[in-house]
């Protein structure tokens, strides 16, 4: 289904409409979609990590808040700002929000900077770690503590999730928000440790209901700790280890669509399409990497790729930490050796 066209040592990648950006330590190159060449490279001193907003690309220079703006559509016009130090910053429309910290790390503030005045339009103290926007407000959670924060900055309500333990074999461990998946239909979902999924009301910030993962995952040896979710319909679905998961989120039914009958390898990390998830997969055999592909109208797997990667030392290999991302007929994967493997979908007539 996809062939191996290219490998290309980089540290990252971001796709847009037009274009694909490629980051290395301290350069970036700009890259036609549809040719494939190479527009225009920018070189900077550093470079933390970027954020793509429709045809503005946000790029974090430091830790100290020294950041670029490079518009795509504006002759690639760049714009240098200074923020506050933050971190977790993301890019909505003109404006970036961001967790800012203090000189003396005692404090943390939620932040709302305007990108054309170069201003921030407000900065309140909150106790937090991570930021999840929606069109409907912002969440922001550390442990087991989240909060709705409405686009003007005002708390609109605090959920302590202390109760949501989980258990190891050593006895329960205190409660931990893992990731807000999105909201559907005003209910805010919230993956807990423990496999624990969690409903909670938008408007007040209630648990409504909560779904028990860990009889599906304890029946497996393999474990990770990345979900990767798409939801669809009021339902929520999930390719994980052996199984794809469908659960209604209207009655909490878990419906175990798919079990893969090849127990040899277990799926990691994934992207969704509407018909497809690409996927890695973790092995049994050390120094090699599995990519493939579901097929979420058959139920079957239509394409497997193993790669041998390349030895660290004696006891480790390079390997794939992230997910895959699929952009028309490419796919894109980054291993922990900085090397970015490009695929291209064949043809019917190859």
């Amino acid at each position: 289904m996809f062939k191996h066209i290219n490998n290309t040592q980089k540290t990252g990648i971001v796709i847009s409409k037009k274009y694909d950006i490629l980051l290395t330590n301290n350069k970036i190159s700009i890259l036609n979609k549809l040719s494939n060449e190479n527009i225009i490279e920018l070189e900077f001193s550093n470079i933390i990590n970027c954020n793509i907003y429709e045809n503005i690309l946000l790029v974090n220079n430091n830790f100290q808040g020294e950041k670029t703006i490079l518009y795509l559509e504006e002759n690639f016009n760049l714009e240098q700002i200074k923020t506050l130090r933050d971190s977790n910053a993301i890019l909505i429309h003109n404006t970036i929000i961001s967790r800012v910290i203090s000189d003396n790390y005692q404090n943390k503030y939620l932040a709302w900077f305007d990108i054309p005045t170069k201003q921030y339009v407000w900065k309140k103290e909150y106790e937090f770690d991570n930021i999840f926007f929606s069109s409907v407000a912002i969440f922001i959670y550390s442990f087991h503590s989240i909060s709705q924060i409405l686009h003007n900055g005002e708390q609109v309500w605090q959920s302590d999730l202390s109760p949501y333990k989980w258990h190891q074999f050593d006895g329960p461990k205190p409660a931990q928000i893992q990731q807000i998946i999105g909201i559907s239909e005003n209910i805010l979902l919230v993956w807990m440790a423990g496999e624990q999924l969690l409903g909670l009301d938008v408007a007040t910030g209630k648990v409504l209901w909560k779904i028990d993962f860990a009889p599906y995952f304890h029946i497996t040896k393999w474990f990770t700790g990345s979900y990767y979710w798409n939801i669809q319909n009021h339902k929520l679905y999930l390719l994980k280890y052996l199984y794809y998961f469908e659960i209604d989120l209207t009655t909490q039914e878990v419906k175990i669509l798919w079990k893969n009958p090849e127990e040899s390898y277990s799926i990691t990390h994934c992207c969704y399409t509407d018909e497809y998830v690409y996927f890695i997969a973790l092995g049994s055999e050390l120094g090699i990497e599995i990519l493939g592909t579901f097929n979420r109208l058959s139920l079957t797997i239509d394409w497997l790729e193993y790669l041998t990667m390349p030895r660290l030392d004696a006891y480790s290999y390079v390997s794939f930490h992230q997910a895959p991302q699929v952009d028309g007929d490419r796919l894109y994967v980054l291993d922990s050796g900085g090397t970015l493997h490009i695929f291209e979908k064949e043809s019917s007539t190859e």
